[in-house]
């Protein structure tokens, strides 16, 4: 995991912990109607099976909404990007493996690793190129034939 996603996580959880505690402390609830006023608030569910009271919990909330919500959608976006990293990372070395494979078929082991991992990463390379092909080797001529869709 990188180290936004990690902050974003940290900084998601020790929020939770402030606002289980300022809830407790500020509406006079219990540990557990807290925790869950807390998570139901910051994830924008929004039962409304419990609300603030007090001038102080309500201020404290629209902090929290604002602080919560940003924080979450950081780590969600954080979250793209490192798989985003990952399939570029994969898809990179499937590209760096393509000039060792033969054209004459001596490559057959190579070339179902590239076909194993470009359809493992779901790239929408099909509609990036017109039609697969593969290669067969038929008497000495290397042929091009389509992949059935």
């Amino acid at each position: 995991m990188h180290r936004d996603t990690s902050y974003g996580l940290f900084i998601l959880f020790v929020l939770v912990l402030i606002a289980i505690t300022a809830y407790h402390f500020l509406e006079q609830w219990a540990w557990l109607d807290s925790a869950y006023f807390a998570v139901a608030t910051m994830t924008t569910v929004g039962y409304g099976d419990f609300t603030p009271k007090t001038a102080a919990g309500k201020i404290f909330t629209i902090a929290f909404i604002l602080v919560s919500v940003s924080t979450g959608f950081y780590t969600i976006m954080s979250l793209g990007r490192n798989r985003e990293s990952t399939i570029r990372t994969h898809f990179d070395r499937v590209l760096d493996s393509l000039p060792t494979i033969s054209k004459n078929g001596t490559g057959r082991r190579e070339g179902r690793f590239v076909q194993e991992r470009l359809s493992n990463m779901d790239l929408g390379l099909e509609s990036a190129q017109p039609s697969f092909k593969k290669s067969k080797n038929q008497g000495g001529r290397f042929v091009q034939e389509e992949y059935p869709r």
